[in-house]
């Protein structure tokens, strides 16, 4: 609900009252029609009350959700930054791990095997 409709209702209450002073005369008015028109026009000054207290509200909530979306991905962004270099490291163990074993092969008999234990090309 906007607020704009309260506030054309207490415009349309208004209206009405005039009317109705001028149909039903002062006197009955007075009696009958005042306190209705207080009763609706306190109702309606309540939901524009309302209204723009669940307006701030909705706003309020809308940032605190927007503020724990960002920290939230900023925490996911520290844990795939450390998952990939996670990964690196891992890749950077296995070549080591590679070139030493290559090393102690050509330190041992002069030969260079493969790690993989296939057979040497033929010449």
């Amino acid at each position: 609900m906007k607020v704009r409709y309260p506030v054309i209702g207490i415009i349309f209450l208004f209206i009405s009252a005039t009317i109705w002073e001028n149909v039903l005369g002062t006197e009955t008015y007075n009696r009958i029609g005042h306190p209705i028109m207080v009763i609706l026009l306190l109702s309606l000054l309540g939901l524009i009350i309302y209204l723009i207290v669940k307006v701030i509200s909705n706003e309020l909530f809308d940032l605190t959700d927007d503020i724990q979306r960002h920290y939230e991905h900023k925490e996911r962004r520290k844990e795939q930054q450390a998952y990939m270099m996670d990964n690196i490291n891992q890749e950077l163990d296995e070549i080591e791990a590679t070139l030493d074993a290559i090393s102690e092969a050509e330190n041992s008999d002069g030969k260079i095997t493969p790690i993989w234990n296939s057979k040497p090309p033929k010449r």
